[in-house]
């Protein structure tokens, strides 16, 4: 299943509003603020609307990897620039995932990269992790084989080379998976510019936000939960962290560094002096590129949720609507070989069969079967004679001992599909997982749909108007 939240027509429309200039927060030099400039300083040039995305960097499966693709057709047919923003200020497991078989069955096995609650950016990667990924990308040169079907094997094989050159080379466990989908997209002609979320925050732009912000905290800090409560209202939702937690007390959505590790900026009980690294959250994040660094920001599905709050935090706090959004995500499946079964009845299904043939085994007979006609006759006769009840219980037991005989080897059949079927329900929950790196699918369907839906785009939407000089 792909994912778009939008049809061609609106986000055409999105796309030709064009950048409207933003509030002015703070004082300082227009160009400090500008998108093409800063942008630039890091990606090179910038031309036409410039539509951003981002992830973190972690190995990406086909539902993060669609918005890039999306980012590029849509940058291609507008005339504008694709930018991935790699969040590497945040606190992430870098998991390597991968099929493995054990007999007829195959299972996700994993590789993990680094430790936890350390800042992406700061990280070194192991000699530890190191070595295990060696040995797994060369298990799998192999193992590949035995897993996905045979068409497959060349797309692995040439991802898995491109990775064992980069884990020898890689610095940060963010490295590598970062760079993978570097690499993929130049041999794909994915011309995506990317930059680096820390760059950002860097930025006058951001310090002149998270200011603007703080100084209106008690305002912002309203805004922000009243919204967040009509929304879990609006759609029935009971847990408070969904889909994002309100804010405490003196508490603002961001983080501040201190000793490498983040922590809650708290305004009274953070120091923010000129040294203090500050971060932002998942809604301020948002909050920014919207208001300053793109034309459309594309979301995944889980994106999606939260800017629905962010678009009304833009107009309520900031009165602008900043940067519209769209989201993209697909849901593929992994190709097994034949010889891997994923078909068949569920566990559940053969134990109701299994209990049928010890209390009702006459359900399993031909209707012409003479056992078969007399239990149902007999049955009749409990509604009509229900004095007669004892007398048809005894008979209900020995026509269930006739039909248990003429059904013999029944209970050691389905014993034996009930086994197959635990293998199967493995194989099944496996090649329907949609997390594993996107190298192991084929992502032919991803493709095919991103063009499409790019081509209705474009008859909407010529690229001179999108190429058009904004204000």
């Amino acid at each position: 299943m792909i994912y778009f939240s939008d049809s061609a027509e609106s986000l055409s429309e999105k796309l030709q509003a064009g950048r409207i200039q933003g509030p002015m927060l703070c004082e300082k030099p227009s160009d400090e603020f500008d998108a093409e400039t800063v942008l630039g300083k890091v990606v090179g040039k910038i031309n036409g609307p410039i539509i951003l995305t981002g992830h973190q960097p972690v190995f990406h499966h086909p539902g993060i990897l669609v918005k890039n693709l999306l980012a590029n057709e849509l940058a291609r047919r507008s005339g504008g620039t694709a930018v991935h923003m790699v969040h590497d200020t945040d606190e992430e497991e870098i998991v390597f995932q991968f099929p493995e078989r054990f007999g007829d069955s195959v299972r996700k096995q994993s590789v993990r990269l680094n430790g936890s609650g350390g800042i992406l950016q700061n990280e070194s990667i192991s000699n530890t992790s190191k070595k295990q990924m060696r040995e797994t990308i060369q298990s799998l040169f192999g193992g590949v084989r035995r897993t996905l079907a045979p068409e497959m094997a060349q797309q692995v094989h040439r991802s898995l080379a491109w990775l064992e050159e980069i884990v020898e080379t890689g610095i940060r466990p963010m490295d590598i998976p970062d760079q993978l989908r570097l690499k993929w997209e130049e041999a794909n002609g994915i011309q995506v510019k990317t930059i680096y979320s820390s760059q950002l925050f860097e930025s006058p732009a951001f310090r002149c936000f998270f200011e603007y912000i703080r100084s209106h905290g008690p305002r912002f800090r309203g805004v922000y939960n009243r919204l967040l409560q009509e929304y879990r209202q609006a759609k029935g939702i009971k847990n408070p962290a969904q889909p994002l937690p309100d804010l405490h007390e003196n508490e603002l959505p961001f983080w501040v560094v201190i000793d490498g590790n983040r922590t809650p900026f708290r305004e009274g009980k953070t120091s923010v002096d000129g040294s203090a690294k500050i971060l932002p959250r998942a809604v301020t994040l948002t909050l920014f590129c919207r208001l300053f660094f793109c034309d459309i920001f594309i979301h995944g599905l889980g994106g999606e949720r939260y800017d629905r709050i962010t678009d009304e935090i833009l107009r309520e706090f900031f009165d602008f609507a900043g940067a519209p959004f769209t989201a993209a995500s697909a849901t593929l499946a992994l190709k097994p070989r034949a010889d891997l079964r994923i078909d068949g009845r569920s566990p559940q299904a053969i134990m109701r069969d299994l209990r049928a043939l010890e209390f009702d085994p006459t359900r399993f007979l031909e209707k012409s079967h003479p056992v078969r006609i007399e239990k149902e006759a007999r049955i009749r006769d409990r509604v009509a004679k229900p004095d007669q009840r004892a007398t048809l219980h005894r008979e209900f037991l020995r026509l269930n001992s006739m039909a248990r005989e003429t059904l013999t080897g029944l209970e050691a059949d389905l014993i034996r599909e009930q086994e197959k079927s635990r293998i199967v329900e493995i194989n099944r929950s496996f090649y329907g997982a949609r997390d594993l790196p996107f190298f192991f699918y084929d992502l032919t369907e991803l493709f095919t749909a991103v063009r499409n839906y790019g081509l209705l785009f474009e008859k909407r939407s010529p690229s001179a108007s999108l190429a058009a000089v904004r204000s």
